[in-house]
């Protein structure tokens, strides 16, 4: 257990180390933000469509038929795009009447995808401390590609707190808080979830997350990449989170 708690701690500061690479940017913009808000967005919907998606409906092929999978699917995933919308207006719009309203823009962004980003790293580090404990000898591949996918997670919290604060400092302790979720996760799982801890239970959570990060994805974070940069720089930061998280999802 002492393995599979250190192995979760470590994924989870891997986000961290995400943060930790805007030390490396300098007087950032707001063509950069904009790239980072589709970049994220990317992000997200790679993560959501690509792994959770379809690990999660092909966890219910062992025992639901075809249409209860179907309606399973669509109502957990409808419910997480509603609390996607609710999470959405829980952060307040930025006052527009501010001398820097596009720094305020930035902080709203960072703060909601911190949170889009907490909400997964909650189910992932449970699925992390699951792995390594009942699999420690075949785990390795799964723990690399949760670290892999983790930085560019914690770059996407990093940059628009960076470029709201003028503070790196802030930019990557948010990401490397965001990223502690996953061993809080693993933890709270392991002390009040266990007698509910099931396959389906589980399945659902990562549905649920996946309708979260697919709607904050499409109504947050690519309208604000369209407001903040070009439509090439947009679509281009989207391409390049969806790309390299494809590089962590093909080695799960």
């Amino acid at each position: 257990m002492l393995f599979a708690l250190c192995v979760t701690i470590l994924a989870g500061l891997c986000t961290g180390l995400g943060g930790i690479m805007v030390l490396f940017i300098k007087n950032p913009n707001v063509g950069l933000l904009g790239i980072s808000n589709s970049f994220a967005a990317g992000v997200m919907l790679a993560v959501s469509l690509g792994d959770m998606l379809p690990r999660s409906i092909a966890g219910y092929e062992a025992y639901m038929p075809p249409f209860m999978r179907a309606v399973a699917v669509f109502t957990l995933v409808g419910l997480g795009m509603v609390c996607g919308f609710l999470l959405g207006r829980c952060v307040p719009e930025p006052d527009l009447t501010q001398v820097d309203d596009a720094r305020v823009r930035a902080m709203r962004s960072g703060i909601v995808t911190a949170l889009t980003i907490i909400l997964h790293n909650l189910p992932e580090g449970v699925l992390t401390m699951f792995t390594s404990y009942t699999a420690a000898q075949t785990s390795g591949a799964f723990i690399l590609a949760v670290a892999l996918h983790n930085i560019p997670e914690g770059l996407a919290v990093a940059v628009p707190i960076y470029y709201a604060t003028n503070s790196k400092g802030k930019g990557v302790g948010l990401a490397f808080a965001s990223g502690m979720a996953e061993p809080l996760g693993a933890i709270l799982a392991f002390a009040l979830l266990r007698p509910f801890f099931t396959a389906a239970f589980l399945n659902g959570v990562l549905l649920f997350i996946a309708g979260v990060m697919c709607w904050i994805s499409i109504g947050e974070l690519i309208p604000a990449a369209l407001q903040n940069s070009k439509p090439a720089q947009a679509i281009g930061g989207l391409a390049m989170g969806i790309l390299i998280m494809c590089i962590g999802i093909s080695i799960l």
